[in-house]
């Protein structure tokens, strides 16, 4: 109705959204025709995931990087987007704004181009709680600015490979700490272990199954109730609803607790849509 210029949203809800619009028979390029950009934040992407998303929106597809101590971004894809002739984009950064820096998180020296690293933030204009050199906690790859066509002068980030390096996940725009769930999980008696998995279903819907492993002996109506409880307490302390379902026999091995418990799938759902 209000045949808006721009969009801004993550690939798990543009996949969604799309999904929605091939159901309805609705055509973007007919029914949209001012659209000029589609902005995404927050989730990694495959490359044939954005070419399709742009030919079917018939738009640019851009990336913004920013994190709440910025109250801001860091900075935006250029013109190109990002993904252009096959290739990745650029997050361009914003440099008299924000001194954004990527370091090898064991040594904290600036990475060559071309690397990974901690990305480090400094913004200039913010007062009322200022930081210096803010450890993120973000993954991303350095990207020099000769690498990029659109000749800006600044440096940046690989477009939609950012991604974290504590056990933090983000989920329908929520950040999720595993031990918060954890905590929660454990709260109630009789629960081993657990598992989950974070996918976009058959329309593109961004969806979170929860497995629990309850102990040996427990009855099926103490199990059904807890489950019960359980959902709302997640939404309620989490932010996030859950499916919640019971398995038999111990879920998870390992040390690594993000990777044996915590699976996300949503990357590779893209590339099904």
């Amino acid at each position: 109705r209000f045949k808006p210029k721009y969009m801004y949203t993550v690939p798990a809800y543009l996949t969604y959204i799309t999904n929605e619009f091939k159901k309805e028979g609705i055509d973007p390029k007919k029914e949209l025709p001012d659209l000029k950009s589609i902005k995404v934040v927050a989730e990694n992407f495959p490359i044939p995931w954005a070419e399709k998303m742009m030919d079917f929106w018939n738009s640019r597809l851009s990336e913004i990087y920013g994190s709440t101590q910025l109250l801001t971004i860091a900075g935006p894809t250029c013109e190109r987007g990002c993904v252009y002739e096959g290739k990745r984009g650029v997050i361009h950064f914003l440099e008299h704004i924000i001194l954004t820096e990527v370091v090898d998180r064991n040594t904290r020296e600036p990475v060559k181009e071309g690397e990974e690293g901690e990305i480090v933030v400094t913004p200039f204009s913010k007062e009322g709680s200022p930081v210096i050199r803010f450890l993120t906690g973000d993954k991303g790859r350095l990207i020099s600015h000769d690498m990029c066509d659109c000749g800006r002068p600044f440096s940046g980030l690989q477009s939609g490979t950012i991604s974290r390096y504590d056990d933090m996940i983000k989920i329908k725009m929520v950040n999720i700490w595993p031990e918060s769930v954890t905590n929660i999980l454990f709260s109630k008696p009789g629960i081993r272990d657990y598992s989950v998995k974070v996918y976009l279903d058959n329309e593109g819907k961004e969806e979170v199954d929860l497995y629990l492993d309850f102990e040996d002996g427990i009855d099926k109506e103490y199990t059904v109730k807890v489950m019960k409880e359980l959902v709302d307490d997640i939404k309620s302390n989490v932010g996030v609803r859950m499916n919640i379902s019971r398995v038999e026999g111990l879920i998870s091995r390992g040390a690594d607790f993000k990777v044996r418990r915590w699976i996300d799938e949503r990357e590779k759902g893209l590339l099904g849509h």
